[in-house]
């Protein structure tokens, strides 16, 4: 027998799965790990808090299936620190701190009087972006690591670089994968920071591109192997 907000949840997507007419939009989205994530859900413009009808997320990640919602009084099924959001600017569900375990599909339903509902879906995909220096016979090498589940990145440095090689590796433990990127830096110019440029393909979007910057230790002077950019096609 389920209890009252299993029954809630029950209804709620009854009524979804019900409807007769509605709109659908469909996003890619990609965050740094760690981050605080906000993602919306329609806008107050469009309807009268008092036209309200409920509001449901369906969280679907690989490891658990949960609800987030207010159908008056708010729901939660979820309980790992996502919480539902509503202000002058629309309805929100934030993921503090998100990490590759929040990775999977965010679907928005939302209701309201005049119009049957405004669905929302959204592919969520984190990455964790880090750089550091390493030494070798005395040269440095900048690395550029890029640790992802779902989507791969290409990496590459600003300004661009020379790249001594980048190679590719799976991660068992947590069925991830890890891209590298190196460069050597050799001694002659002053330096003060290199960034990492991870670029992911998104057909909604075209691309999307996160950095990550790498200080170098004040005092030390490096040169760039510098490369030329190939052309691109526009």
């Amino acid at each position: 027998m389920m209890g009252n907000g299993g029954t809630l949840v029950l209804v709620i997507l009854t009524s979804i799965f019900m409807a007769r007419s509605h709109t659908k939009d469909f996003k890619n989205l990609i965050f740094m790990e760690s981050s605080d994530v906000t993602l919306w859900c329609g806008k107050v413009t469009k309807f009268k808090w008092d036209d309200l009808i409920y509001i449901v997320w369906s969280v679907s990640t690989q490891s658990n299936k949960c609800y987030i919602g207010l159908s008056p009084k708010p729901y939660d099924t979820c309980k790992d620190g996502k919480k539902l959001h509503n202000s002058t600017d629309g309805v929100s569900l934030s993921i503090p701190n998100i990490s590759m375990q929040d990775e999977g599909f965010y679907i928005c339903d939302l209701s309201y009087e005049g119009v049957t509902y405004n669905s929302l879906n959204i592919s969520v995909s984190v990455v964790h972006l880090s750089t550091h220096l390493e030494s070798d016979n005395g040269k440095k090498i900048a690395v550029c690591k890029a640790r992802h589940t779902m989507i791969e990145p290409t990496l590459h440095w600003e300004p661009p670089l020379s790249v001594l090689y980048s190679y590719f590796t799976v991660d068992y433990n947590n069925a991830s994968s890890t891209i590298e990127n190196r460069v050597y830096l050799d001694d002659h110019f002053n330096i003060i920071e290199l960034v990492c440029v991870a670029t992911y393909p998104s057909p909604m979007s075209g691309s999307v591109r996160l950095k990550k910057t790498l200080q170098l230790p004040s005092g030390e002077r490096f040169c760039l192997r510098i490369k030329e950019d190939t052309p691109e096609k526009r």
